[in-house]
């Protein structure tokens, strides 16, 4: 199995390993606010209250880290991966390119099967016209001793 690349948290996964619980992200925003308990959350904030707790968080969960992409999130969804893929594009395409010449082959190896065929078809026909050939001279044969009379 070869490895992806989550587009979501840029963590590398492979795809027998990807669950639903695989990635964790945040689904809210990460913004400068207030806490939720403030009484100015969601509005401007007072400048002297809220000077100690106005810092950027995320709108979810209340966490103050970041994380990179946001993967120290609160929440878990199934890796989704990278539109452009490159190392599976590149694989990709030498996959069609030996398919493209498999089917190539393939027809010429029909076309080769066809003509013989062809040809047993040929010889059987002839072999069945040698025996009729010989039937009709044997025929003939017989067809001379049709009036003899035994005593």
């Amino acid at each position: 199995m070869r490895w992806l690349e989550c587009r979501h948290c840029r963590n590398r996964f492979r795809e027998h390993q990807n669950h639903a619980r695989s990635c964790q992200y945040h689904p809210g925003v990460y913004t400068l606010a207030c806490p939720k308990t403030c009484p100015f959350h969601g509005n401007k904030p007072d400048s002297v209250r809220c000077l100690s707790h106005y810092r950027t968080r995320w709108s979810c969960c209340e966490s103050l880290a970041e994380g990179e992409f946001g993967n120290t999130g609160c929440d878990y969804r199934w890796h989704l991966p990278l539109e452009t893929d490159r190392p599976y594009r590149a694989q990709h395409e030498q996959h069609h390119e030996e398919e493209e010449r498999a089917a190539t082959e393939l027809r010429l190896v029909k076309a080769d099967a066809t003509k013989w065929v062809r040809k047993a078809r040929r010889v059987r026909i002839e072999g069945i016209k040698d025996i009729v050939e010989e039937r009709k001279v044997e025929h003939e044969d017989a067809s001379r001793y049709e009036n003899i009379k035994w005593a």
